[in-house]
This record gives C-alpha cells, structure tokens and sequence, in this order.
C-alpha cells in the first residue's frame, strides 16, 4: 500500500482505531496457531478494550476462519443477552521461581470450576507452527498456577472451563 493508503486503512478499518471505544462486553476468540491473527497481535487488540467489558476465548486447535460451531460464543451471547453471567476473566500470567500465576475472578451465572489449565509453547520460530502443550494447573481459591518446562523463551496462557 502506498502511504495515504496504509492511512486511510488505518483510519477506516484497524480495529486498533475502534477497541478502545467498545462499551459492551465483547469476546475475543482465536486459536494459538492462527495464521492470520497471531496471539501476540491479538493480545494488543484486546488490550484496548477495558478490562471490564473484555474476555478471550483462546481455543486450542481452532483454525482461522468464520467458524459459527463454537460453543463458548453461543455461552457469551446467552449470557450478554440473557444475563447468565458473564465467563470468568484471568489476569495476565506472571512468572517467577518456575511457576505460572495467574488469578481468576468469580464464575459468571453461579458456574462451577471443573479444571483450569496452563497451555505453553516455545517461542522461536512462525506463530502458526509452535507446538502448543496444556497441562492441568491448580486453582486454589481465585489464584491458578502452575509449574513451568525448563524451555525458554516460552509463550503461556490459562484457561478455565466450567462443568459445562
């Protein structure tokens, strides 16, 4: 794109122009090997959102693509729209000592926590090729952790599900 192309796509289109102005509760879904929207873009993306309103459904082995199959948007949109509690949100993960912290607020719409997870990969080499593992973390009232392999650089996220 020439420069007064790239502006006006920016102006007009990047959703960068536009997150920080959502005021309803909005999901994020991805994959962690999307080879479209990589984890670390979509991380800024969703960051622009307040923390109140955001929540991210990062979905082991989903592909790119408009996939309509997808149960936790059907869960958020029965919960936005029928008020069934909104899905539980996770701070960032820290890492010290060889753990993986994070903390979780309370279950929307009185669900019940059936595990939470830690999901890591090395962090070399394209997005769409890092081989992602997910161990079971341990969630001890709000706080989640979880040992960490001795591989470095590592990419780290949790995720809680629910009964259901």
């Amino acid at each position: 794109m020439t420069p007064e192309q790239r502006a006006r796509w920016v102006r007009l289109y990047e959703p960068s122009s536009y997150l920080m102005h959502v005021d309803a509760p909005t999901l994020f879904v991805n994959g962690p090997n999307d080879p479209r929207f990589f984890l670390d873009g979509h991380r800024r993306s969703t960051e622009l959102v307040r923390p109140k309103l955001r929540h991210l459904a990062i979905i082991p082995g989903l592909k790119h693509g408009n996939l309509f199959a997808i149960p936790e948007v059907d869960r958020f949109i029965d919960a936005v729209l029928m008020g069934k509690g909104l899905p539980p949100q996770l701070t960032p993960p820290s890492v010290a000592n060889g753990l993986a912290r994070s903390s979780v607020s309370a279950l929307g719409g009185g669900g019940v926590a059936a595990r939470a997870e830690l999901h890591h990969a090395v962090a070399t080499g394209p997005w769409a090729e890092r081989k992602w593992t997910t161990i079971p973390a341990t969630m001890n009232g709000n706080t989640l952790s979880a040992a960490l392999p001795s591989e470095r650089p590592l990419h780290v996220y949790f995720s809680v599900l629910d009964a259901q």
